[in-house]
């Protein structure tokens, strides 16, 4: 299997279940890997034959921004569903950070991965 991936998708939304965390949109940052068979987009060189990263890096965007989710786990989850609504991805490992959520720390977040149900 390959892989496609988006590393530091940075985009702001009301995330997390503390009062102050729900007054106004803060900074999370994306990684998504997807697994799929490229040998297709590899032999002909058209994107209509893989998965757009750069199209689904702004579904994503959309739709975090929008979201008020208390739990990381819960955007983690969706976004994972929104890789996986093409039917090429196989795969798809989503981890979500949040910079400066704990005090003395860089980031924290949550990591998930699902299979396609095929």
């Amino acid at each position: 299997m390959d892989t496609i991936f988006v590393n530091g998708l940075e985009v702001f939304a009301i995330i997390g279940v503390y009062d102050w965390e729900r007054e106004s949109k803060q900074k999370i940052l994306i990684d998504f890997e997807i697994t799929l068979d490229t040998s297709k987009a590899g032999a002909s060189d058209c994107l209509e034959e893989t998965i757009d990263y750069g199209a689904l890096s702004k579904q994503i965007t959309t739709f975090v921004e929008e979201s008020t989710f208390k739990l990381a786990e819960t955007l983690c989850s969706r976004i994972a569903d929104i890789c996986l609504q093409d039917k090429r991805a196989r795969s798809v490992t989503v981890k979500l950070s949040k910079p400066y959520a704990v005090a003395n720390t860089n980031v924290v977040g949550v990591e998930i991965t699902r299979q396609a149900s095929q």
